[in-house]
């Protein structure tokens, strides 16, 4: 399991003031001194920033619910065809009660790969958002000769 920390700020200068503000703010400080002063209890693997694609991503924010994210590395001369394959996922997705985001990650282990963040307000959306999935998928091969996507 890992677990991500996620900051969603407006733009990079919003990112700037927020930042320094919490680095100076003395509930912050308390937290950073109890952390640097007590035995670890995981080990950090990864930190990246991540700019939204704002063509692909609900621009209602995230979710309070669940996450789910896939990390994508579009092969050579493939990036449109990822991306027109985000679109038909976010198509298809929305409906279903999530909400969907696109991210170019800057930095860390997945730098310059594109992340699909899909949202869901609680757990029992995510199940009936998976169910809606499933049987759209089962619809399509049904009628189909070939294999639908998403899968």
């Amino acid at each position: 399991i890992e677990i991500y920390l996620m900051q969603q700020f407006a733009n990079w200068e919003e990112y700037g003031e927020k930042t320094d503000a919490m680095r100076g703010d003395p509930a912050w400080r308390q937290i950073m001194d109890f952390g640097g002063g007590s035995q670890p209890f995981a080990e950090n693997i990864d930190s990246f920033c991540a700019s939204a694609i704002p063509e692909l991503s609900s621009q209602e924010g995230f979710s309070a619910g669940p996450v789910l994210a896939t990390v994508w590395a579009p092969h050579p001369k493939r990036l449109g065809a990822t991306l027109e394959a985000f679109a038909r996922g976010k198509a298809v997705h929305e409906p279903e009660g999530c909400k969907v985001r696109v991210f170019q990650i800057l930095g860390g282990r997945f730098c310059g790969q594109l992340l699909y963040n899909m949202s869901f307000e609680s757990n029992q959306a995510l199940v009936v958002a998976w169910r809606g999935f499933r049987s759209l998928t089962l619809r399509s091969w049904q009628t189909s000769t070939k294999i639908p996507w998403p899968i």
